[in-house]
């Protein structure tokens, strides 16, 4: 039993899904599925009952997740602590990618510049929500974020404009205006818009401008609150609803959406955040390796 194992157990349990564990972790589907097998075999019983499109956890399995989800986080946090201590004896940066969003060149290529620079230097990256990332950076365990402009604010932030997004808007592919660009935003209005929300905040990038618009129209906005991009992302499969995000958002890939350009929408900045207060020697150095395009359109 390892730590990743357990994690990949409580990730499946928490997601009920193992792709969608796999891109939680940072791990491909069958090494997940490899760590439950492991487990399952250690411990002589199922952990979950899969299916064609679903995955159920096991009265066994719930008994076990009941009890590592108590103890494995304050162990996963000294066991990570402990990591980074080694880490940084040569150098480490953590940094967070906003959950759903894919990586951007600019970062990747400050990324790859930091390492040929400082082979020592070690660049760990994890996938949040706007919460844990404003939590993490007051806090100082990560050092970055890659954020929309705006959606988090704390005392002592320092950011850099790094580029710009087209903003769309995510309609099922069985509408009659997906795949279509120049729409207008008042084509949608009775729909209803899906925000995600992360305990109490929530992206501020498409709801005000959604009231905003509707109230133009003489319409009454119609919002629902989700808890995450995966239950997003199957409402508007099912057309329950519609999204904004922009291309570079994990759901570009998925068959079943459509991003459609709306007149209305403008692009939104991405920013590098992080906390001035924070002292790991690595940030100046990165901060060097970047090279933002802020009034670049992607």
């Amino acid at each position: 039993m390892t730590d990743i194992q357990i994690r990949s157990f409580l990730t499946v349990a928490r997601s009920g899904s193992f792709s969608r564990a796999a891109e939680l972790l940072f791990l491909s589907q069958s090494s997940v599925s490899r760590n439950i097998n492991e487990l399952e075999k250690e411990w002589g019983f199922k952990l979950f009952i899969r299916g064609n499109n679903s995955v159920n956890i096991t009265d066994a399995g719930r008994t076990m997740y009941d009890f590592f989800s108590k103890v494995s986080s304050s162990y996963s946090d000294v066991l990570k602590d402990a990591e980074y201590a080694s880490r940084s004896q040569k150098g480490l940066i953590r940094i967070a990618l906003l959950d759903g969003q894919m990586m951007n060149e600019i970062i990747r290529d400050a990324v790859f510049e930091m390492t040929h620079r400082n082979p020592g230097v070690e660049i760990v990256f994890e996938r949040l929500d706007y919460s844990e990332i404003r939590n993490k950076l007051i806090s100082m365990d990560i050092d970055f974020a890659e954020l929309p402009s705006g959606s988090v604010r704390f005392e002592n932030q320092r950011n850099i404009p790094l580029y710009k997004y087209e903003t769309y808007l995510i309609i099922p592919s069985t509408s009659k205006y997906a795949y279509q660009s120049n729409l207008s935003i008042s084509l949608f209005l009775n729909e209803t818009l899906l925000v995600v929300k992360h305990g109490d905040s929530q992206s501020r990038t498409s709801e005000p401008m959604w009231v905003s618009e509707c109230k133009k129209q003489g319409v009454i906005p119609k919002i629902r609150y989700v808890s995450d991009i995966r239950e997003q992302e199957i409402l508007i499969e099912l057309g329950e609803g519609i999204g904004v995000c922009n291309i570079n958002h994990m759901m570009s890939n998925c068959p079943h959406t459509s991003f459609v350009k709306l007149k209305e929408l403008a692009p939104k900045t991405f920013d590098l955040v992080w906390n001035k207060l924070n002292t790991n020697p690595q940030i100046p150095g990165f901060i060097e390796c970047l090279k933002p395009q802020p009034d670049k359109v992607i």
